[in-house]
């Protein structure tokens, strides 16, 4: 990496079986079309959830064949061919299989199928599931209620934007990431472990309805957002829900991974999300066939991206980290970052100094890439393991959540407003500092551009 609850209707499934161990690779399996399907365009709620309706009339968004599911004839005939189905897409029309080698030709062969491709490593998944028991935390407030997160939430105008009272509240946050360690037990997480859709979050990766078991790299990207101990730290976003999908495998760098991905960002849209936030990255794979070229940026090439612009189709907004590929042989903005409709979010220092790190600028289809910038360096996260509550963090993983959780305050202030508004408001609060280089939102500003007000440029100045 670079870093259930199941609905009737829900498009994915994930059933893992000892015969999977004994195969050698996924494959994708992308069908011609959706035809010979149980599911109709004119009945919806069969297989969209009321909030993702509701999401979708609020912004006109019209039903497409995108957002039906597959073809049940199609399925049954991959199925009776000896695939085993890890995977289905009904964004991307293709279904993540395993077969032997004799099956998967005997595959190729049916007139539906459009393309085959490999898709990753097949490998035992070892699932290791402990009890943790939940703790509240009572803490009076103190003085600065948002402790060590004070800077990198008012040096873009979110202290402002709170003190309004607009914390996200109403807003509903998918965190995409390799897993959520201790989400469900820290005390700064309180008041979001007890939200329905917190109960829904789900691993994507090994089929086992708990992501709290691997990885304490999301439990940070959600600690930026969600944290609400006040005195210690208050993320950007503490009033809104979360649901945590855990789409990574630690163990290896495949398409795979970004099948994986988009299978989460599926569920988010079948929940009726509103923002989905990502700290993963794709551009390199331990099998470099897959590997993707500066060529391919902004063309909707990659998996993972074409997946966010669906999304974002849908009635999303997509915030994704640029990637820390500044000092690296890429050094470009990594996918699903590079869709023309994800706010990419880049790295920068407590004095506004791009971070060498981040992902360096660059022009995709007109626009400048990352989009906009947030802390990178310092940047306080919740301290998973020892006794310390809060730690400090590097990398723009950390930057988009701060951003993705003040694009979510400022939605719960204007909720009738359309995916494409905030982020124009957005996108336009950040100063061009330097020429053309992206720099911080301002989201204060955000606010008084969408509320009609005048407002100047908000200037941060370090201590």
């Amino acid at each position: 990496m670079k870093l259930l609850y199941t609905f009737a209707f829900f498009i994915f499934t994930i059933s893992l079986s000892t015969a999977a161990a004994e195969k050698t690779y996924y494959y994708a399996i992308e069908f011609i079309d959706k035809n010979h399907n149980f599911y109709t365009l004119d009945k919806p709620a069969e297989f969209l959830s009321p909030r993702a309706l509701k999401r979708r009339k609020k912004q006109n968004i019209k039903l497409t064949a995108v957002d039906l599911p597959l073809s049940t004839r199609y399925i049954y005939q991959i199925e009776q061919r000896g695939a085993h189905i890890l995977h289905r897409s009904k964004w991307l029309n293709t279904v993540i299989i395993t077969c032997t080698k004799e099956d998967l030709e005997k595959i190729k062969n049916l007139s539906f199928v459009k393309e085959v491709g490999k898709a990753g490593r097949s490998a035992d998944y070892e699932i290791l599931i402990t009890e943790r028991k939940k703790k509240k935390a009572k803490t009076d407030p103190a003085p600065n209620p948002y402790g060590d997160a004070f800077h990198q939430i008012n040096m873009l105008g979110g202290i402002a934007l709170h003190d309004k009272n607009h914390r996200g509240a109403g807003m509903l946050i998918a965190v995409l990431d390799a897993g959520f360690w201790r989400a469900d037990d820290l005390p700064i997480f309180g008041k979001i472990q007890e939200n329905p859709y917190f109960r829904k979050s789900t691993d994507f990766v090994t089929g086992v309805e708990n992501v709290f078991d691997t990885s304490e790299h999301g439990t940070e990207v959600l600690s930026v957002m969600a944290a609400d101990l006040p005195g210690t730290m208050v993320g950007t976003a503490p009033d809104a829900a979360y649901v945590l999908l855990k789409t990574e495998d630690l163990r290896g760098e495949y398409h795979l991974d970004e099948y994986t991905w988009v299978a989460g960002m599926e569920y988010a849209d079948s929940l009726g999300a509103d923002i989905a936030v990502s700290g993963l990255g794709y551009t390199r794979f331990d099998d470099p066939t897959m590997n993707y070229t500066f060529a391919d940026l902004g063309k909707n090439k990659a998996i993972s991206t074409r997946g966010a612009e669906i999304a974002t189709a849908a009635g999303m907004i997509v915030v994704c980290s640029a990637g820390n590929e500044g000092e690296n042989d890429w050094q470009n903005v990594s996918c699903p970052a590079d869709g023309s409709g994800v706010l990419a979010v880049g790295a920068r220092n407590l004095y506004g100094k791009r971070s060498a790190f981040s992902s360096r600028i660059c022009e995709l289809n007109g626009r400048m890439k990352p989009d906009v910038d947030a802390l990178g360096e310092q940047v306080a996260v919740a301290a998973v393991a020892g006794a310390a509550q809060v730690r400090r963090g590097r990398g723009t993983s950390y930057s988009a959540p701060i951003v993705a959780g003040l694009v979510a305050s400022l939605w719960s202030a204007f909720p009738t407003a359309d995916n494409e508004s905030i982020l124009n408001a957005v996108r336009l609060s950040a100063a061009a500092e330097y020429g053309n280089r992206p720099g911080f939102p301002d989201f204060n500003r955000a606010f008084c551009l969408l509320a009609g007000e005048k407002k100047e440029m908000f200037t941060y100045k370090a201590d």
